[in-house]
């Protein structure tokens, strides 16, 4: 396992490098856009869309990049468990984000290549390339599920 450690850390790395930048391009685009409004009294056609898709990314990837963290909620309604039984509650949680991200990335698929058929106004870009954020966010989230499980797997079995 310790040999995925090191791309799977690379793919988080660079997509939260990505997201970062996403979060700069919708900023300035916004303020461009709110300073051409403002100002000039002409807006751009294209800004409020270019931060809509920075946003949508954003969302995405950062949900994936939460699961490699393993920054997802936790609820305590149960007291403090047994070791071996709280390694298997975990366990059960980590095969039910897999779930999930696996419908995330096949729905998400679907829905990216019925994008090549639509197009966004007012830039006239293939929805393709805006729904394409769902599926890459099911396989990072799938990735970085099975490597979780494997550790909680070697967890249980008294490995880790």
């Amino acid at each position: 396992m310790k040999s995925l450690d090191r791309p799977l850390s690379l793919l988080a790395n660079a997509a939260s490098a990505f997201v970062t930048f996403l979060l700069f391009a919708s900023l300035a685009t916004t303020f461009t856009d709110v300073l051409m409004r403002s100002l000039i009294r002409k807006p751009l056609l294209w800004g409020q869309e270019v931060s809509l898709i920075c946003f949508i990314w954003t969302v995405f990837l950062g949900a994936g990049i939460g699961v490699s963290n393993r920054a997802h909620f936790f609820v305590d309604v149960l007291p403090p468990l047994p070791k071996k039984l709280n390694t298997a509650l975990q366990i059960f949680v980590e095969v039910c984000i897999l779930v999930f991200a696996y419908f995330l990335f096949s729905e998400g698929y679907r829905m990216m290549i019925l994008g090549l058929n639509r197009f966004s106004r007012p830039s006239g870009i293939p929805m393709f390339y805006i729904f394409a954020a769902i599926p890459a966010s099911g396989a990072m989230m799938i990735l970085y599920t099975v490597r979780n499980l494997i550790t909680e797997i070697g967890n249980l079995r008294g490995e880790g």
